[in-house]
């Protein structure tokens, strides 16, 4: 958990700059409710969750199988994605 507070401690001045770039808000209010609801659900579940779901899942299985999980899972989603 400590690795991960300073990834993404780090993360967040990596990407603070970009708060000040001028963005025209016009263009966000039609967006619907429903797309910024799901959005955050991708952000708390697909982000925030799962990596404290791997780190307690390290707890029972070992390094080698939960890094096998990890380098399977994005090649799983993108062949879900492309059919």
């Amino acid at each position: 958990i400590v690795v991960l507070f300073w990834l993404f401690l780090i993360g967040m001045f990596l990407a603070t700059p970009y708060l000040f770039v001028k963005i025209d808000l016009q263009d966000i209010h039609p967006i619907p409710t429903e797309a910024w609801l799901s959005l955050l659900y991708v952000i708390v579940m697909a982000t925030i969750v799962n990596y404290y779901i791997g780190l307690d899942v390290l707890k029972d299985i070992s390094a080698s199988t939960s890094s096998i999980y990890v380098y399977v899972q994005p090649l799983t989603t993108m062949i879900i994605a492309i059919s």
